[in-house]
């Protein structure tokens, strides 16, 4: 049964190496902060926060509300 919304499967033969790029490692960030995906409280910055720099200014409120950051 077709529902209009598909599309020609194609096999390709060919294999580009990746030679540009490679993998160094996977790591978890270390923080006395909740994770962000469980935290009850987020902090929020985004282009508002017109760079990175200014997005430390984060911390100060994040860590007394015991909240993870966000973008």
């Amino acid at each position: 049964v077709s529902d209009g919304n598909s599309a020609p499967i194609e096999a390709v033969d060919v294999v580009v190496e990746n030679s540009q790029s490679s993998f160094v490692k996977e790591a978890l960030a270390q923080s006395d902060r909740p994770e962000l995906g469980g935290a009850k409280v987020v902090i929020s910055g985004g282009r508002g926060m017109g760079n990175g720099e200014n997005f430390k200014l984060l911390d100060g409120i994040a860590d007394k509300l015991g909240a993870a950051i966000g973008a």
